[in-house]
């Protein structure tokens, strides 16, 4: 490639190279790849090549733990990507640098991108970032202390959930949308939520999420009527002799 000069393509396959070595573990060697490919690029103009392999560099910076040379090179990819117009490329890059933002403990910087990101995903019209996007968010909202916020992404990655079909994620978000409104002393509210989370969870058959839902369930309920579904019949016999003893001895005085 080198001997034909074609600048192109010697930058697409050192940036393979860099991508392989980057898979073997050896970093070292992923990143003298990536910082050849980068000259190529540049000297032959190929913007392209270049977001590609700044992007890579900022993502092999990031498993490094240095996270200045991570935005660097992130916000010079996001640059060449918001030049290009390349949407799906800047959203994800935006993401990256929420990512870096959240290692740095720099929670509204991390939401700022994630919003940036996620009105570019809503305008390309990609459902299933903005679920995720949407979910850390709320995540990330909640750990402010932003209970209200909090539950309003939720819900929007919720109706995203809903519209894919995603049962699974419905399922997450249900139960974590019961919790919220659990802590805010909204138990009726929280157990409607906690009651449609448990029947997507029997649909498709997860128990460990059916387990949790179900002790969220009985945290929320008084009485009996919750633990009656989980028992057997002769926890139910029980059960009904100790309130049939109970009765009995209340009727007496």
């Amino acid at each position: 490639v080198r001997e034909t000069g074609d600048e192109n393509t010697e930058s697409i396959v050192l940036n393979n190279l860099g991508e392989i070595y980057r898979g073997l573990g050896d970093t070292k060697k992923s990143i003298s790849y990536y910082d050849q490919a980068l000259a190529v690029a540049r000297k032959s103009e190929n913007k392209v090549a270049e977001g590609t392999t700044l992007k890579n560099l900022g993502a092999i910076s990031q498993g490094l733990g240095e996270w200045q040379k991570a935005i660097l090179y992130y916000e010079q990819a996001l640059e060449i990507a918001n030049r290009l117009g390349d949407k799906p490329v800047m959203v994800a890059i935006l993401t990256s640098l929420a990512k870096v933002s959240e290692e740095l403990k720099q929670p509204q910087k991390a939401i700022s991108y994630y919003e940036e990101a996620l009105r570019i995903a809503k305008e390309i019209g990609d459902k299933p970032n903005q679920a995720i996007i949407l979910n850390t968010i709320g995540k990330l909202s909640d750990g402010l202390g932003q209970p209200q916020k909090t539950i309003g992404y939720y819900e929007e990655a919720l109706k995203i959930a809903r519209e894919t079909g995603d049962k699974q994620t419905q399922v997450i978000l249900l139960n974590a949308i019961g919790l919220k409104y659990q802590v805010l002393g909204q138990t009726e509210v929280a157990r409607k939520y906690y009651e449609q989370a448990l029947i997507l969870a029997r649909e498709i058959s997860d128990k460990n999420m059916e387990s949790q839902i179900f002790d969220n369930l009985e945290s929320v309920s008084q009485g009996f009527q919750i633990p009656k579904i989980r028992i057997g019949f002769k926890q139910v016999f029980l059960v009904v002799s100790i309130l049939i003893v109970y009765i009995t001895i209340r009727t007496m005085y």
